[in-house]
């Protein structure tokens, strides 16, 4: 609720090819953003929240896999 949410990606492979986008707020403390995510392998996801006086920052890495039946 009212924190400003910054996250960060990057394909492990090309770690300085970074993508950043302030997440829009939908309230009820969820917030999102769309991250153009189109290799398959390892990726690092930084997200760094400030609200008031108070900063969090983590990361984490996740697998993206290709996608199956698509019809391509």
């Amino acid at each position: 609720l009212g924190a400003v949410v910054d996250a960060t990606v990057l394909f492990n492979a090309r770690a300085n090819d970074l993508v950043t986008a302030t997440l829009a707020d939908e309230g009820a403390g969820v917030y999102s953003a769309t991250f153009p995510i189109n290799t398959p392998g390892e990726w690092e996801v930084r997200v760094n929240v400030t609200r008031d006086t108070s900063h969090f920052t983590s990361s984490t890495r996740l697998t993206a896999v290709r996608a199956t039946g698509s019809g391509r």
